[in-house]
């Protein structure tokens, strides 16, 4: 009885505490078969930006901006809320086990946090997408840093505003790339415009945030936009535009549309700031939707969330195109569950899943677990098409 007693205080600690083990192995995981990787707590029902420590490979952030709230009533806030929101930031290690590190403060004008995407700088600092769009369409959106020292969140800083919807957040070379989904203007074609913007890590200064100037036209906007891109409406009418970013070996950039799938590649200039060229590399049928994108440098493919389609898919810097994993709706527990963000971790592809269904989507609402998804590494690469015979 004492041992049952002992097993069962055990397994309530563990629960207690929000962590949980993962059940999926790299070498277990075949072509197409997803696991799940981490079942998440109860407070982080609707989880978005991910990335690996860059000292420490065993470590991932994961931000969690719960949009869809689990508790309504602790939810509640508005713009003279004081106390912090139930926006928080996770650490999660290889066997899935998740530790909140942070919880985010409210905007001081519409009373919500909304931390998605993230990386870290070569200062070990962590830097947060803030997207405000979803409580204030007026620019409220903002660049945030977490301030990091022995691996421990010390305090937050406002270091960007000015954003419409800020989304992926990518750092490359000392400088911090993110897209703004929303410019709310179209271009002489009737297309809804999004970009990029690119500030240099040394000049994020709290004491001093970078106020960027609202996106009025292509020629008349703030001098740190790298480029826009345009959304073309398809099957479900989403207009949405810029949203994951990566990096191939070379140097190109490439930024997806939410709203129409198309996948964008940028050769930028000498110093990283602007677009000297672009081109839709993936633009297909059967792929209407491009939510986060992430390199695998070891075999330079970039892999991406097709939130429509509950898939993960891959393509190469010359637009071949396949399917990693790909699903009906489901509710996270075995499968892929509205996958936002995807990454390398712990020798496999893990995927987050947002569970923050939009019209059309495959997912049909928010519901446990929250979870986050494993697939195989070597299985997704070894799907990559073959050269067609000359």
């Amino acid at each position: 009885m004492k041992r049952a007693m002992l097993t069962v205080l055990l397994a309530g600690m563990m629960l207690s505490t929000g962590c949980a083990k993962s059940k999926a192995k790299p070498e277990a995981l075949k072509a197409g078969e997803t696991k799940a990787f981490s079942i998440l707590p109860d407070w982080c029902p609707n989880p978005d930006g991910v990335t690996v420590d860059k000292n420490d490979p065993t470590i991932m952030y994961l931000n969690s901006p719960n949009f869809v709230p689990n508790d309504k009533d602790e939810q509640k806030c508005g713009p003279d809320q004081k106390k912090k929101t139930r926006a928080v930031l996770c650490k999660v290690d290889p066997e899935g086990n998740v530790t909140k590190l942070w919880d985010y403060t409210a905007h001081p004008v519409t009373g919500w946090s909304g931390p998605m995407a993230l990386d870290q700088g070569s200062d070990g600092n962590l830097y947060i997408a803030d997207n405000q769009y979803f409580y204030a369409k007026n620019n409220q959106s903002r660049v945030l840093r977490i301030v990091m020292e022995n691996g421990k969140a010390i305090r937050e800083e406002v270091v960007a505003t000015g954003l419409k919807l800020s989304n992926a957040v990518m750092i490359k070379d000392d400088k911090v790339y993110i897209s703004d989904t929303f410019f709310d203007v179209n271009n002489k074609e009737g297309n809804h415009l999004s970009g990029i913007y690119c500030f240099d890590i040394k000049e994020l200064d709290a004491a001093k945030p970078v106020a960027v100037k609202p996106f009025k036209s292509e020629t008349d906007h703030d001098s740190h936009l790298v480029c826009t891109l345009n959304t073309r409406p398809r099957s479900r009418g989403d207009i949405a535009g810029a949203d994951g970013i990566a990096f191939d070996k070379q140097g190109l950039m490439y930024c997806g549309a939410f709203g129409d799938g198309r996948i964008w590649q940028f050769t930028l200039d000498a110093a990283g700031k602007k677009a000297v060229s672009s081109k839709v590399l993936i633009d297909d049928k059967d792929t209407q939707c491009c939510d986060g994108m992430r390199l695998d440098p070891e075999k330079n493919i970039i892999y991406f969330c097709d939130s429509q389609g509950n898939a993960i898919k891959a393509f190469t810097p010359s637009g071949q195109l396949w399917t990693v994993a790909q699903n009906g709706d489901n509710d996270g527990s075995t499968g892929l569950d509205q996958p936002a963000e995807v990454i390398i971790f712990a020798g496999q592809i893990v995927a987050v899943n947002f569970d923050f269904s939009f019209p059309g989507l495959t997912n049909t609402g928010n519901d446990k677990p929250y979870s986050l998804t494993a697939m195989g590494l070597e299985a997704a690469r070894a799907g990559m098409p073959k050269p067609a015979a000359k």
